[in-house]
C-alpha cells in the first residue's frame, strides 16, 4: 500500500509546486482565484494517467518521461498563463531539473535508509524480539509507514527549498530574457537533467538486477552520488545568482553613464553661464566707460552743465 501511495504523493507534490514556482514568474492570463488550484489539479492528474496508469499499457523509460514533463508544463502554462516563450523555457526546464535531481537523490535516500531499516529490523528478529507473526507485521506496517513520511518530507523539503531559492534569487523578474541569456540559463538546466536522468537509470538498472550491490561494492557511492546531485542544484541557483548579478552590473554601468552624460551637460551649462556672466561684466565695464566719456564730453562742450542731463548720465 505504502509503495502505491508514495508516488502519488510526490505527483500531488509536483503538482503544488509547480504551479507555486509559475505564479513567482508569469502573469495570470485568467485572474481567477481557483486557478492554482485548477491547475494543480489538472497537473496531477495528468501526472497520474500518463505516468501511473498509462504506463502500464504504454511504459514510459526516465528520459521520455522528463521530455514529456516538458511538453506538459510547456502546453498548460501557455494554456494559464500569458505568452512569454524565453522565461516559460526557463521555469519549465529548471523545474523538471529540480524534481528529476531530487528525485535521484530521493532514490538514494531511500536506498540508504532501506538498509539502515532492514539492519534494525534484522537486529529486533536476531534478538528474538519479534517472536510473533503479529508483532512482526505491525513492526514492519509502522516501519513502511515510518520511511514514507521520511521520504515525502525529505521530497518536499529539498524540492520546495531549491524552487523557493531560484525564484528568491532572480530578483528582475519582470527583465525581457534575450535568447543568449535563455540559452545560458537553460544549458546549466539540461546538463542537471541530462546526468539526473543517467544516474537514475544507473541506480534502477542495478537495483532491480542485483539489489543495492552499487553500495555495497562501492560504499563511496554513497558520499558522492548526494554530493554529485547538490553540485547540480547548486550549479542551476549559481546561474541564475550570475545572470541576477550581471543585469544589476548592467543596469549600474546604464546609470553611470546617464549620470556621468548628467554632469558633463551641467559642467557645459555651467561653462556657457560663465561665458554669459563675463560677457556681461565686459559689458558693464564698456556702458560705465563710454557714459563716463558722454559726461565728459556733455561738460566739456556746454558752457553751464545741464543738471538733469548730468542727473541722467549718472542713474545710468
Amino acid at each position: 500500500m505504502f509503495d502505491l501511495l508514495l508516488p502519488i504523493f510526490m505527483y500531488l507534490i509536483d503538482s503544488i509546486l509547480s504551479v507555486i514556482y509559475t505564479l513567482r514568474f508569469l502573469k495570470e492570463k485568467y485572474e481567477k482565484r481557483g486557478m492554482p488550484v485548477i491547475w494543480a489539479g489538472v497537473y496531477f492528474l495528468i501526472q497520474i494517467q500518463v505516468f501511473t496508469i498509462g504506463a502500464d499499457r504504454f511504459p514510459v523509460g526516465i528520459a521520455a518521461r522528463s521530455i514529456l514533463n516538458i511538453c506538459i508544463l510547456l502546453f498548460m502554462q501557455s494554456f494559464f498563463f500569458q505568452k512569454e516563450i524565453q522565461k516559460q523555457f526557463f521555469i519549465t526546464f529548471s523545474f523538471v531539473a529540480g524534481t528529476e535531481t531530487v528525485k535521484y537523490l530521493f532514490v538514494t535516500f531511500d536506498i540508504v535508509v532501506s538498509g539502515w531499516g532492514n539492519q534494525i529490523l534484522d537486529h529486533l528478529l536476531a534478538e528474538n524480539i519479534l517472536n510473533t507473526v503479529e508483532r512482526t507485521e505491525n513492526v514492519i506496517t509502522v516501519y513502511n509507514a515510518v520511511m514514507t513520511v521520511l521520504c515525502v518530507l525529505f521530497y518536499i523539503l529539498l524540492l520546495s527549498g531549491f524552487l523557493f531559492f531560484i525564484s528568491r534569487k532572480y530578483v528582475k523578474k519582470d527583465y525581457p530574457l534575450q535568447t543568449y541569456e535563455n540559452v545560458f540559463l537553460l544549458l546549466p538546466c539540461i546538463a542537471a537533467l541530462c546526468i539526473s536522468v543517467i544516474i537514475r537509470l544507473i541506480i534502477s538498472s542495478l537495483n532491480n538486477g542485483m539489489g543495492i550491490v552499487i553500495y555495497e561494492t562501492v560504499p563511496p557511492i554513497r558520499f558522492w552520488l548526494p554530493v554529485v546531485g547538490a553540485l547540480m542544484l547548486s550549479d542551476i541557483i549559481a546561474s541564475v545568482v550570475l545572470f541576477q548579478k550581471q543585469i544589476q552590473y548592467h543596469e549600474e554601468t546604464e546609470k553611470r553613464t546617464l549620470l556621468e552624460n548628467e554632469v558633463r551637460q551641467m559642467q557645459k551649462e555651467i561653462a556657457e553661464i560663465q561665458d554669459i556672466y563675463t560677457d556681461m561684466r565686459g559689458l558693464r565695464h564698456d556702458m560705465r566707460s563710454h557714459l563716463a566719456n558722454i559726461s565728459l564730453l556733455v561738460k566739456g562742450t556746454a558752457d553751464s552743465v545741464d543738471e538733469e542731463l548730468e542727473s541722467y548720465i549718472g542713474k545710468m
